[in-house]
Order: C-alpha cells, then structure tokens, then sequence
C-alpha cells in the first residue's frame, strides 16, 4: 500500500497517470475537498484490503487488512496545511475520529514537535508547537520507534541558508504499541524529494537467539570426549583462577562442539539408520546369502542399538526420570514424564488456599501505636472550607522577584569558583512561568540564558507542568521493550523470567512512579508486555496465558508469586 502527498496533479489528468499504473492497482484520491488532489492512496486489492471511511483536505482515515498476515489497524494519512490556524480543523478531525483496535496516524504534519526538531531557519516557538502537542495529548498516541535519517525535510539550498526540520510524522496508540510494538518506521532517502519517505513494514522482524551449549551425558561418556578435557584441563593458563577456569571451559566447548552436535541429531541419525535398514532387509530378500548384504545389516542394526541407547540417555536427562535398570527403549514414557514436568512447571508459582496468615497482634503492639484521639483525626473528612483556608493563607509573594534570581544565581556563580565546577552554558535553560513577559525577557537578557519549554527531561523523565500525558510515558514503554529485545530469555524458565520482570522491569516502572502518577492506560499497556515477555519470552501479543495475570500477583501461600503488580 502506497500513500502519495502533495501531488500536484490536476483531477482531469489524474485518471491517465492512474491508469498507467495498472490495472491491479486500486485508487482513492480527496480531489472532492482539494483541487490539485493532496492525498492518493494506492493498494493491490489481491493483497490488501482498504476501507476508506473519512476524507477531507488533510487527512484520509481507512481501516487496512492484509490478506495475507493478521495485521489489520486503523490508518490516518495526513497532509496538512501550512499556517497554525489553517491546521486547526485537522487536529479538531482527530479528535473526533472513531477507532478500537490499532491506530496509525503517519503523513506530513508541517509541523515540528520540539525544539530540537528544525535546524537553522526561524526559529521554534512554543505557539507553532502547543496545538500539535495537545491533539497527541488528547488522542493518546506515541511516536513510533524511529530509524533512519534525523530530519525529514530540507529546503534543498546552499549550506549557508540551508533549514533542516522534522515535520514528517508517524504516531500509533496504546492499541498499536500493544500488537506491532516490534514495527519501526523508516526514514528512507530523500533522493529528488525535499521529503524523506516513511516505510512502514508490518512483518516484525524475529531475532534470532543463538542456542546455548548443553552438555550432554552421553557425550561425556565418550572417550574423545574424556582426553579433550584431561589434555585442556592439564594446561597452565595465566590470570586470575576464575579467568582460567573459565577459559579452560570455553577451550572444552569450543573443540567437544562436533561431538555435542553429532549428538544432539540422534533423532534424524535413527531415522536414517532405520530407513538404510529397511532398504538392506528388502534387497536381502532376493538373496539371502549375500554376504555383503548380511554384514551391512548386522552393522546398520548395532548402529541403530548403540544410537537408541544414547537416545535413552538424552531422554532421561531432559526428564530427570529414574531409569529403570532392566528394560527396552521406553521413548513414549520419556515424552509422557517431560509433558508431565512441564504441566506441574505451570503450576510452579505455589498452591492455592483458602485462608491466608494473619497478623501477629502480639508484634504490631510493641511497635509506636496511634492514641484514640489520633485516630479520631485521621477518619475525618477534609471539608472544603480547610482548603480554602490553606489557599488563603499562602503568601502573596510566592513568585521570585528580579533580586531573588540574582541572589540565587550569585550563589551558583560562586559555587562554581569555589569547587572550580562550571555549568555548561549551551545545556542550561530558564524555565519561567506566572511572570509578566517584561520581567521574563529581563531576566533571560541580564542572565544571558534561552528560554525553556515545558515538559522537558531530567536524569531520564520528562517534567512537565501538567499531569503527565500517554505520550510523554511513552520512553517509558520503549525502554522496557528494549531490554526485553536484549535479553536470550529464550531458555529461561517461567521463574527466572519472572525474577527479571520483578527486579528489572518493574523497577524500571518504579522509578518513574517516584516522580509522578503514571496514566493508567500505560500501567495497562506495560503489565500487557511484562505478561507476554513471562509466558513467551518475548513482548508481542500471543496466545492465552495459562495462569491469570492478577492471580500472580497474590501471596504464595494464595497460588500466587508475591510480584507487586503495577
């Protein structure tokens, strides 16, 4: 699927380019709400199926599926004006568009987000930015992962009076995050264009985890294996002790793999030997004194026993089962044991109960206790006329003056004389608010400082004077996929995954919560992706889980994990 902007083409010739296209192709255009057709959509509908359900001048809004993969999302093109109040009425359409399920908004905004985002030229101010930074506020989206160039525009001119911004968008909601987390947007070359092209590809690309080395008993019974490890371990390696063992089990490794390997296809090896068995045993038939023929059989048979044997051994290590002694190849029982394993693995988080233990009364009293009166207080309710009263009361100078800045930087200034620390000019910003725009420009003139924008980021968490929105946490959501992308969990157990989400995922969260109150759609969003990563390893959407997620978050002794939930 393929959206074109600013054509510039005019209806009466849009027909003879569409038709040169291809006949396979489909087309939708919004030349009935803008002349020179500012918006074309092009798909195969043999593999994709567009149902176009909003149009006007700067957005197009469709329901996509593909017909070839499950991805199905609501997508929003835009193209928007060029001036803030010709953009008014497209922030207005987006907040009143209808979705459940996937969001994605992607086009040409004209208009940049943050200071940051254009370079040269006039520069960035708060008005240009507050209607756009308010619609994604209200919508609840997030920009999505991003790679390829920094800017996408450029004014295409000599390095003097060249002007790089990034007004070229891609957005998704909490929905979209939730099922194509894995999906980037790729900010391709310009080329001939004064645009980079945005390609999003919905096929999330898997990594693959190399699989780890496993140590076998039937490999270590062998005897190359044996003098491999008396000859490495027999050798003098300078360094630390643990460095040497470990470098000495890295050297086992390294020259056991062939022999780990050929080991670990018993199954294809058997069914081989079988096969070269049965081919053996037919031709045989027709000459049974061939003695050719008879040794071929009798070798290919203790291939086949010598190899069921070691597969018996592999079996009973993967399902720590007592061998019996005396027995044939009891391969079905094996399967049987290690598909009960993994049932009672499920199970591994504790039992449930009835009751849970109470408090010990005996220990509570020891501790400092709240006196009658005291708890009398706390049960009141906090009337309204109290907090009039608080208000009230406040002093009427709470804002800084012009001397209390010049004091409070003359205590900065001194500060760094005498530890000889100096603040970086370029990284430090005034951020100033209820004061007359007078006394402001004063301040930032006699300072020598730029002015700063609300909501801005320190040691890692956006501050901002309001309640935080959706896609200001939005860091917060790609930091926990990161991490979850950077761990092999691929042979971890259901415990081990879960020691990482509660000591490393949830601190994560935690650190946040420290500061501010985090909106609850991302609290939901990120128990989504910490509940995957558990049951799959990984953060994409995938199949029912076996255990409940807020059963895992009661006591143990409740069939729980003791995890605190978000």
């Amino acid at each position: 699927m393929i959206a074109c902007l600013e054509t510039r083409v005019k209806k009466h010739r849009s027909q003879n380019i569409q038709r040169k296209i291809g006949v396979d192709w489909q087309f939708k255009d919004n030349y009935d709400y803008a002349p020179n057709g500012r918006i074309w959509l092009l798909w195969k509908e043999d593999n994709v199926h567009v149902t176009v359900l909003e149009s006007t001048d700067q957005p197009v809004h469709c329901l996509v599926k593909d017909k070839n993969s499950s991805f199905t999302s609501y997508i929003t093109f835009i193209y928007s004006l060029h001036t803030v109040q010709h953009r008014i009425p497209l922030w207005r359409s987006l907040r009143n568009m209808q979705t459940n399920g996937p969001w994605l908004i992607i086009g040409d905004f004209n208009s940049v987000l943050n200071m940051d985002d254009r370079v040269n030229g006039i520069p960035v101010h708060q008005a240009e930015m507050i209607d756009f930074q308010n619609c994604l506020d209200d919508i609840g989206v997030g920009q999505i992962r991003k790679r390829g160039s920094r800017f996408s525009w450029s004014n295409k001119r000599d390095a003097e009076v060249r002007i790089y911004s990034h007004i070229d968008w891609a957005f998704g909601n909490a929905d979209w995050f939730n099922a194509y987390n894995g999906v980037e947007a790729i900010h391709m070359l310009p080329g001939c264009s004064d645009h980079t092209p945005i390609m999003i590809n919905t096929e999330v690309i898997k990594i693959k985890v190399k699989r780890p080395y496993r140590l076998l008993t039937s490999v270590m019974r062998q005897r190359e294996y044996k003098e491999a490890v008396q000859n490495i371990w027999s050798q003098k390696i300078q360094g630390y002790a643990m460095y040497s063992i470990w470098r000495k089990l890295k050297l086992i490794e390294q020259q056991t793999r062939d022999i780990q390997q050929e080991h670990s296809s018993v199954d294809h090896k058997l069914i081989q030997f079988r096969k070269t068995l049965k081919e053996i045993q037919e031709k045989n038939n027709d000459d049974y004194f061939n003695k050719q023929l008879i040794e071929e059989e009798r070798m290919t048979v203790e291939s086949i026993e010598k190899w069921e044997a070691i597969q018996e051994q592999i079996m009973r290590q993967k399902s720590r089962a007592t061998w019996i002694q005396l027995g044939d190849c009891n391969t079905k029982y094996f399967h049987a044991y290690m598909r009960a394993r993994q049932a009672r693995n499920k199970q591994l988080l504790g039992t449930a109960t009835d009751e849970l233990p109470g408090i010990d009364v005996n220990i509570a009293r020891n501790g400092p206790c709240l006196t009658l009166h005291q708890q009398q207080q706390l049960l009141q309710v906090v009337t309204t006329e109290e907090i009039c009263q608080i208000v009230k009361n406040l002093p009427n100078d709470k804002a800084p003056d012009e001397v209390s800045v010049k004091l409070m930087m003359g205590v900065f200034d001194h500060f760094s004389k005498v530890s000889g620390l100096q603040a970086n000019l370029e990284k430090r910003s005034l951020y100033i608010a209820g004061v007359p725009m007078e006394f402001k420009d004063k301040m930032l003139a006699e300072l020598q400082l730029s002015a700063g924008s609300i909501p801005f980021k320190y040691l890692g968490v956006p501050l901002s004077s309001r309640k935080i929105t959706i896609h200001q946490c939005m860091p917060l959501v790609e930091k926990i996929v990161e991490r979850i992308t950077s761990w092999t969990s691929k042979f971890l157990s259901y415990a081990g995954r879960l020691q990482l989400i509660k000591s490393v995922l949830f601190e994560m969260q935690t650190y946040w919560a420290q500061v501010f109150l985090i909106p609850k759609k991302v609290i939901k969003l990120v128990n989504g992706i910490c509940r995957n990563y558990l049951w799959t390893g990984s953060h994409e959407n995938t199949h029912r889980a076996p255990i409940a997620w807020e059963i895992l978050g009661k006591p143990k002794a409740a069939g729980g994990s003791k995890y605190y939930q978000l």
